[in-house]
């Protein structure tokens, strides 16, 4: 008697088929939890403890750590050797994304609710030398976020195919921040971050893009200006730059649309 299609045949362990999507939103809901648990155990405790080892045990050691128990280790971390192509292309979406994400986070930062949270992340950031301050909020959150959204996460929902999947990257990685008004800024650089994954086959590519992306605000807070300063000209510019960026990759045929075996 055939095996019902739905179901693996009893000899064939779960490692070696390849993963649902639920497991990803499962994994997704195990690192918030995680981290909501952690961020209240070590309130008060040092920036290393709050801003490199919570990221670290909350979302990188469980996305590398199940995305190896399920055997795919390489397949959700990915880091072929890019291409000349292919490192122009994670250029134009990461620098695309980071220009739409930080005009538009312009454009809402005169909202209400906005001018009470940028004092407090400008002190926030400005709390740290510069040094630490690039590894606190820059590096550590670009590594842990990118292994967990753009490594295990995306790996389970690629049999959506590569546009819904990083459309869903994209969204689940901006309700994971928890603030309306940065939720279509992160959206944003979440799909183009999840776009130079699926076309390069390296996950480094958006580690670098997501770190210089970080690094950009940071360079913004520390001259004491900030995107809620900018003047409209100069947010629809840095808008419209970022979309000429992103069509580059889009509408030339000359680029791949999925990454390249290799």
């Amino acid at each position: 008697m055939d095996p019902i299609p739905f179901m693996s045949p009893p000899d064939e362990p779960l490692r070696a088929l390849p993963p649902k999507p639920w497991e990803g939103f499962l994994l997704v809901g195990l690192c918030v939890t995680l981290f909501t648990v952690g961020a209240a155990l070590v309130q008060g405790e040092g920036m290393a403890a709050r801003f490199l080892i919570l990221p670290a045990v909350a979302f990188l050691a469980p996305s590398v750590a199940w995305a190896l128990w399920r055997g795919g280790g390489r397949e959700a971390f990915p880091l072929h050797r890019p291409t000349f192509r292919q490192i122009f292309v994670a250029a134009a979406l990461a620098m695309g994304g980071s220009l739409l994400a930080l005009s538009l986070a312009g454009f809402l930062s005169g909202l209400p609710g906005a001018q009470r949270e940028e004092p407090a992340l400008r002190a926030l950031l400005l709390s740290a030398g510069p040094l630490w301050r690039f590894l606190f909020f820059a590096l550590a959150p670009a590594l842990c976020e990118e292994a967990l959204f753009r490594g295990a996460f995306l790996w389970a929902i690629r049999p959506w195919g590569a546009t819904t999947a990083s459309v869903v990257s994209g969204l689940a990685f901006a309700a994971v921040h928890g603030s309306w008004l940065k939720f279509l800024p992160v959206a944003i650089l979440g799909w183009a971050l999840a776009q130079v994954v699926l076309r390069t086959s390296n996950i480094g590519l958006a580690v670098a893009g997501h770190a210089l992306h970080n690094a950009a605000i940071l360079g913004i807070v520390s001259l004491g200006a900030g995107m809620e300063k900018a003047s409209f000209g100069v947010l629809l510019l840095a808008a419209l730059a970022g979309l000429v960026a992103i069509g580059l990759t889009v509408a030339c045929r000359w680029f791949p649309r999925e990454s390249e075996p290799g």
